[in-house]
């Protein structure tokens, strides 16, 4: 029992530094977003069904957001 409650809270302590340090965070400040590969521009897709399910499991603290480079063909998530 006790192995547990230490497992969670050292997911919400990673959590919470992913959140800090900003890690997979969209620029909300440039008017668009950059693709890593390529430096192009991404535009946001539809979310997937795995996307809500990484919401849930971070316990909203991350809306996750499906973004696509139409250059490289890039496609992935950021919060």
């Amino acid at each position: 029992m006790t192995t547990l409650i230490i497992l969670f809270v050292t997911y919400l302590l990673a959590l919470f530094i992913i959140k800090q340090k900003k890690l997979f965070k969209s620029d909300k400040n440039q008017s668009h977003l950059i693709c890593p590969q390529c430096k192009n521009k991404l535009k946001r897709i539809e979310r997937t069904n795995q996307d809500k399910i990484w919401t849930l499991l971070t316990f909203y603290m991350f809306k996750w957001k499906r973004y696509n480079c139409f250059s490289c063909k890039w496609e992935g998530i950021r919060w």
